[in-house]
């Protein structure tokens, strides 16, 4: 092991050349205690450069280590003494600043951990040097490859507003929930700019819950918010009481609002509506909802409450009809199609599993074409232009249309209509106008 080097400690040490008329009287007036002092120093010294792998550990354990001694243990090519430095408080911070770049995972993580007691405490009265590389070290660990460790700055510096700007937009667009959504929720550097910028470059999911759910937030994050039309942000955000949600953001959260079953009930809850926003919320919410809704608006008359209750009343009626049928492939469908949910994707894979009640059901809804029409038509000698045609009005494209007539009608290949070579239908629009009106 080098030797140690200690120009420029922290702690300078220098013999005590005292003399004196004898032995005792230096002993009496407190030279056994610097000998003693000095001996000490001299056997940590002794031990950092030359003692073995356990010895140099419990070194690195003790808690009045000379700081200059523990700083050099910091570079031991031994993990085991550098983790043991990385669990001593009395460990100077350029020795952290060292271990917080260390290959060992845990000895990282220590520190992070060390920086968790440390960060909180930090205050203008500290030596201002001692601050800044205590804020250099979470600098580090805030760009640790585990995101474990960088999750542990996330938590210290989230409600901090002395720590460098830096630190906290690199927490906030971690792609690990874990780090972001604390700086995300709670940090007050960031400003309403930084906000709608991390919306900007596509925040979502939980991280983007978190900013909804800051303290006042404005108008313009709300909006950005409200824009992205996310699943887990909007409800947030609606739950938010102290967030301003302008009149053009309510509308399109109430107008999006059909397509996301999840936001209804956070939305009859935020409440506040004008009249015409009840009366569209009411056209896709659900019966105790929507009574919730109306007794909250006296302002509208007896009248078109009792309107929308028998439109509600209808609409659940549709739902029942189907559940009576005791077929819940009619039910499904009829719930994915009011969810927005019956995608060309969606459709493609329950025809490829045999779905076909769902398949039908779906076809008919999608289209406006009657469900025996359209199980009939697709039954029929001309299967496959019905299939194309059905496949072109419910907008589900040419390969939709070639996987329902091989996978769920298994009509011969020699018949599939396949997309032609420019991946289009492979009938004309007007032949499939003409098709349809036949059906209808």
């Amino acid at each position: 092991m080098a030797s140690m080097v200690f120009d420029g400690c922290n702690s300078k040490r220098t013999r005590n050349t005292m003399t004196g008329p004898s032995l005792n009287d230096f002993y009496n007036t407190g030279g056994k205690m610097a000998v003693e002092r000095d001996a000490a120093y001299d056997r940590a010294k002794s031990i950092a450069e030359k003692g073995s792998a356990t010895e140099r550990m419990a070194l690195a354990q003790e808690d009045d280590v000379p700081a200059e001694i523990l700083f050099f243990l910091a570079n031991d090519k031994n993990a085991d003494v550098r983790r043991a430095v990385s669990g001593n408080d009395s460990a100077p911070i350029h020795a952290d600043l060292i271990l917080a770049k260390d290959v060992e995972d845990d000895i990282r993580g220590g520190i992070g951990e060390k920086m968790g007691r440390i960060l909180p405490a930090m205050s203008g009265e500290q030596n201002q040097k001692v601050v800044d590389m205590a804020f250099q070290v979470a600098g580090v660990l805030a760009q640790d490859r585990l995101p474990t460790v960088r999750a542990l700055i996330a938590q210290q510096v989230k409600s901090l507003n002395n720590v460098p700007k830096d630190i906290v937009m690199t927490l906030a667009r971690d792609t690990e929930a874990m780090v972001s959504v604390p700086v995300l929720e709670f940090s007050p550097l960031l400003s309403e700019v930084d906000l709608i910028e991390l919306i900007s470059t596509g925040v979502n999911g939980e991280a983007l819950a978190a900013v909804a759910r800051r303290e006042n937030l404005t108008s313009s994050v709300s909006q950005a918010i409200v824009a992205t039309e996310d699943d887990l942000a909007v409800p947030a955000l609606l739950a938010n009481r102290t967030a301003e949600i302008g009149q053009e953001a309510m509308e399109a959260i109430v107008e999006a609002g059909e397509n996301h079953p999840g936001w209804h009930q956070p939305l009859v809850e935020r409440g506040g509506f004008a009249n015409e926003l009840v009366i569209r919320i009411a056209s896709y919410a659900s019966e105790r909802l929507v009574e919730k809704l109306l007794s909250e608006h006296d302002e509208i008359d007896a009248e078109t409450k009792d309107n929308l209750r028998q439109s509600v009343r209808e609409r659940m009626q549709d739902l029942k009809m189907a559940w009576d049928k005791n077929d819940p492939e009619v039910v499904r469908a009829h719930i994915f199609h009011r969810d927005g949910k019956l995608t060309a994707q969606t459709m493609a894979v329950a025809a490829a599993q045999g779905e076909e009640t769902f398949v039908l059901t779906a076809l008919s809804l999608m289209t406006g074409v009657h469900d025996t029409i359209v199980r009939r038509a697709l039954q029929g000698a001309e299967s496959n232009k019905a299939a194309v045609t059905l496949a072109w009005k419910a907008e589900l494209g040419p390969k939709f249309a070639q996987i329902l007539q091989s996978e769920l009608l298994r009509l011969p290949k020699a018949e599939i209509l396949s997309p032609n070579a420019s991946g289009k239908y492979p009938l004309e629009d007007l032949e499939m106008r003409k098709l349809l009106m036949v059906m209808r």
